[in-house]
């Protein structure tokens, strides 16, 4: 699950982006982020992170990313 906030005239646009293409807009949305970070390598750190925030939702302790991301921010 990945919840994003973008402006209304954004929304629309996707959305008709997403028809013009006879996609979901779901699919539209995959598509295009598979398509734009398709070079983006992950790291084997990047896989345990993954693997790590897997197991602690199967263990009911979901990772709070909104932390983490305002940590990255401040780094960057």
């Amino acid at each position: 699950m990945f919840a994003l906030r973008i402006p209304r005239a954004l929304k629309v646009r996707i959305q008709k982006a997403a028809k013009h293409h006879r996609m979901s807009l779901t699919d539209f949305v995959m598509f295009v982020l598979q398509r734009e970070t398709k070079d983006v390598e992950l790291t084997p750190d990047d896989y345990r992170r993954i693997a790590k925030e897997i197991e602690a939702v199967k263990s009911g302790n979901p990772v709070d990313n909104r932390l983490r991301s305002k940590r990255i921010e401040k780094t960057t």
